[in-house]
């Protein structure tokens, strides 16, 4: 072989492998525009858009409503008020203390028995609080605790109903 046509060889398998990765490149490229993108494809997530892009081409966007969250304070955790509280919220926080039990916070427990959410308690100033619980629609059943040293334990049940 001649030195002529080994560069002639070269030259055509550089041809060939720089004909194959452009083709590589340029079908990954083309199959992941966004305007060619669904919304089960993961990876249109990944895509950003420039702001400069005309309305037809980017993607449509559904605007969520605020998440609606209320603070409900309870005067007493250890006694059960009558009748369920009706809220649109889908999450709630309880304030409150104990008033006829002694309740810190390392000896009570709130769960939401609709859906089995545990909730967090915290010290606020002479009182309690809970981090955000979330509610199901419907019905919802929050089961406070309160447990003494003496193994002796003080359930109030309050009823949520979120329309």
């Amino acid at each position: 072989m001649t030195r002529n046509q080994a560069r002639f060889t070269l030259l055509k398998v550089t041809a060939f492998v720089l004909l194959g990765t452009s083709w590589v490149f340029g079908s990954f490229v083309y199959s992941s525009r966004p305007e060619q993108a669904t919304a089960a494809n993961p990876l249109q997530k990944l895509i950003r858009l420039p702001a400069s892009l005309p309305i037809q081409l980017a993607p449509t966007t559904k605007v969520l409503p605020p998440i609606d969250m209320n603070v409900v304070a309870l005067p007493c955790w250890d006694v059960k008020e009558a009748g369920p509280k009706d809220t649109g919220a889908r999450w709630i926080r309880l304030t409150g203390k104990a008033c006829q039990v002694n309740g810190n916070a390392e000896n009570v427990s709130v769960r939401n028995l609709s859906n089995g959410y545990s909730a967090t308690i915290f010290p606020a100033s002479g009182a309690l609080t809970t981090d955000f619980i979330p509610l199901q629609m419907g019905k919802n059943d929050i089961m406070i605790r309160f447990e003494s040293s003496r193994g002796v334990s003080v359930e109030s049940l309050f009823t949520f109903s979120r329309q």
